[in-house]
């Protein structure tokens, strides 16, 4: 975010390295980039796991190419930003934030260190005149594979397991997109 406003881009897309994107968003770009150029964002989730439990499931195979995508805004918490943008005009504020939660202390009633989900969501629960979009239907998700965020599991570790889990989550993936 850093890098972005120093280069004084517009707006910034980031798309983790295991992201799986829905072929909707090849044939809905246009139609997406006409909905942020019409309306006020600072945030926007094409891939994303919404936090409240009330909402209905999101299909993970993913919408037809013909499906109509919307932009909607949203409040609430979400998990796994995984493929998102913000605007530029937020960064300041955002990266002045982020700063801000990592020197505090763990459990400081605005927000200490915590992984960058729950700091989005913190700022933006903290920041309320900054509008988030999500897209409707979901346009990417997280394939399948070793995390490098939190301890791996055992079976990761061991040589010959890990080489059969890794090749359970190729073929998971392979199914998911059938």
């Amino acid at each position: 975010m850093k890098h972005a406003r120093q280069q004084n881009l517009s707006n910034v897309l980031v798309m983790e390295d295991d992201l799986v994107i829905s072929k909707t968003l090849i044939a809905q770009q246009s139609a997406l980039i006409e909905q942020l150029q019409g309306q006020d964002w600072g945030m926007v989730y094409f891939g994303y796991y919404l936090t409240d439990r009330n909402l209905p499931k999101v299909d993970t195979k993913g919408p037809s190419a013909e499906a109509a995508v919307l932009l909607k805004p949203y409040t609430l918490g979400i998990q796994n930003a995984h493929f998102y943008g913000v605007n530029g005009q937020i960064l300041d504020r955002l990266i002045a934030f982020l700063e801000q939660v990592q020197q505090r202390p763990s459990g400081h009633p605005d927000g200490g260190p915590m992984h960058v989900d729950g700091a989005y969501s913190t700022f933006r629960a903290q920041n309320p005149d900054i509008t988030t979009l999500i897209a409707e239907p979901n346009l990417g998700w997280q394939r399948s594979s070793r995390s490098d965020i939190h301890a791996s599991a055992w079976y990761d570790y061991v040589p010959l397991v890990r080489d059969v889990a890794n090749a359970a989550r190729g073929a998971k993936l392979w199914l998911s997109n059938k």
